[in-house]
């Protein structure tokens, strides 16, 4: 990712939250709460470099997007380095500087040298122990995102039980859930065959998330047409757990265009907030590289930015997002 986050009191309200209005300018359904809101992020605002610090989170965050609705912050920490706390030790978190910058981390941890096997065995429960005590409460917390590249369904689930037992044992008030991968979940994906192999169980995650790509070689549509993550979805939402779109992100391109970023942004958050089971989604704010150029905001490296896209998320972040962080105060 034992103790099952059923039995622990809900993390503390910031407050009553005045409900937006829908995409029809309609009042919204009352049960249907505001959309936690963050990014993974590393541009930066020139002249400080390129890359995915908590301060350059912030003042990305602050001068091109919403700021106040965008405090979750994903992180990860790779496979050469499984910290052994979340701030003030020599191997800690990559979420450290969050707090200070007035983030929220999502850390995503994978055991070092590819070791999952160890997990399963223990020999890491002492460092999940130690991270997940000294996170902030209110934290989210992801161990292997995208397994699904890398094993099989059964290998999964006992690591994921091991690690969400420790890790919810040690800090009750960090949440934490699995992240999947929606290439994975298209049809027809042979590790995806049988889909309830990678169904942890109810007692061993708070959440259930995916990462959803747009790419030049995928179908140009909003998250309502997306054929891998709507498999994903139509599996995931019967679970009953909060749904998180963990990494979002159209790629920037001849044959995606700024305006049709847009228009596809605009179309995927009017969907999400016609399904209230999804609870948080994270923008993949990338600059270019092997992969193709993600980010929304102009960063020194490509001083254009994505204008349209950018002001499409910004105003459906304005329509539809929670100045609050936790999924949880529901």
């Amino acid at each position: 990712m034992a103790v099952g986050c059923a039995s622990e009191a809900p993390a503390p309200s910031d407050g009553p939250e005045s409900n937006p209005l829908t995409a029809e300018g309609r009042a919204a359904d009352p049960a249907r709460k505001p959309l936690v809101l963050g990014m993974y992020n590393n541009t930066s605002l020139a002249p400080a470099a390129e890359g995915p610090t908590a301060s350059n989170y912030r003042q990305v965050a602050n001068r091109h997007f919403v700021g106040e609705k965008m405090k979750v912050h994903r992180v990860f920490n790779s496979y050469d380095r499984f910290p052994e706390c979340y701030a003030g030790c020599s191997s800690k978190s990559a979420g450290a500087e969050d707090p200070a910058n007035g983030n929220v981390s999502f850390l995503s941890v994978k055991p070092s040298n590819d070791d999952v096997q160890g997990v399963i065995a223990g020999t890491y429960d002492g460092a999940i122990r130690r991270l997940a005590a000294s996170m902030p409460d209110g934290s989210y917390l992801t161990m292997y995102h995208e397994p699904e590249d890398d094993m099989d369904g059964a290998t999964f689930v006992r690591m994921f039980r091991r690690f969400y037992s420790v890790a919810k044992q040690a800090n009750p008030r960090v949440w934490i859930g699995y992240v999947a991968m929606d290439y994975q979940w298209r049809d027809g994906a042979p590790k995806t065959k049988n889909p309830d192999d990678w169904w942890i169980g109810d007692a061993y995650t708070d959440f259930l998330g995916i990462d959803a790509y747009i790419r030049d070689w995928k179908p140009k549509v909003a998250l309502s047409e997306q054929a891998d993550f709507q498999r994903w979805y139509r599996w995931a939402l019967p679970k009953g757990k909060p749904i998180v779109i963990a990494e979002y992100s159209i790629v920037l391109s001849s044959q995606i265009p700024d305006s049709l970023r847009a228009s596809l942004i605009r179309k995927s958050l009017d969907y999400v907030w016609s399904q209230p089971q999804i609870r948080m989604v994270l923008w993949w704010n990338q600059v270019g590289n092997s992969e193709g150029a993600f980010q929304l905001s102009p960063t020194p490296s490509a001083p254009a930015g994505s204008p349209r896209a950018l002001e499409a998320w910004n105003e459906k972040v304005t329509q539809y997002g929670s100045t609050h962080t936790s999924m949880f105060d529901w």
